[in-house]
């Protein structure tokens, strides 16, 4: 039986389909904005394997250590904040009632309408020695350079700071769905025992859904 030029063009693409099943038109669309999205990665790793001519050996001898130092404390400063703050944050406006809570509840996302970087420009430019802030406090107490300590928001602390700041919505968002799905009549049955709101049961945060402490606990 003669095979037509049609039948041999269309065995690539049945093969294709074969390997991607259940790949219709928006299967392939998600696909390729993927590879899109992934091939500044890909990038970048590649050149970070190609031959360099000696590069890497330079930098693990000035500052690849710095670096690598840099970024441990500044994960472990954006992390513990962003938990803690996140955390509170949603802890409080969902289990406390309080004046001014549902303007507070929305106000406390606007940090995600923030890029990071346009942040760190207006922490560094308001905090530093010839901002605004340092130079009205010069100007009301007489003091100069050196008369006074001030914390340099040029550093891993203040860098953590500003990190954190834009990144706790996330955790904020989380928490608070996770504490607004609990039932409140465990909570309020558990007051009855004599657990307290900020106790280690009676629906502490360490007790939420999604926030389960210690490991495990969510399985008892």
């Amino acid at each position: 039986m003669a095979t037509t030029t049609d039948d041999r063009g269309s065995r690539p693409l049945a093969a294709l389909r074969g390997l991607l099943p259940g790949f219709g038109p928006a299967g392939g669309a998600a696909l390729l904005l993927a590879l899109l999205i992934a091939a500044p990665i890909v990038a970048v790793f590649a050149q970070s394997v190609a031959d360099t001519g000696g590069l890497w050996r330079h930098m693990a001898d000035t500052v690849l250590t710095d670096y690598v130092v840099n970024t441990l404390i500044l994960l472990g400063i954006v992390g513990c904040v962003t938990l803690v703050a996140g955390v509170a944050a949603a802890w409080t406006v969902t289990m406390h009632a309080f004046p001014g809570r549902g303007v507070l509840q929305w106000v406390l996302l606007l940090p995600l309408a923030m890029p990071a970087y346009v942040l760190a420009y207006t922490y560094t430019d308001f905090l530093q020695f010839a901002g605004p802030l340092q130079s009205w406090l010069r100007a009301l107490t007489g003091w100069r350079h050196g008369d006074y300590w001030f914390p340099d928001v040029q550093t891993a602390w203040g860098a953590g700071f500003v990190l954190s700041f834009v990144l706790y919505p996330y955790v904020y968002v989380l928490a608070r769905a996770a504490f607004l799905s609990q039932s409140v009549c465990v909570l309020e049955a558990s007051r009855t025992l004599g657990c307290t709101p900020s106790g280690p049961s009676g629906g502490s945060p360490c007790r939420s859904p999604g926030l389960r402490w210690p490991p495990g606990s969510a399985m008892r």
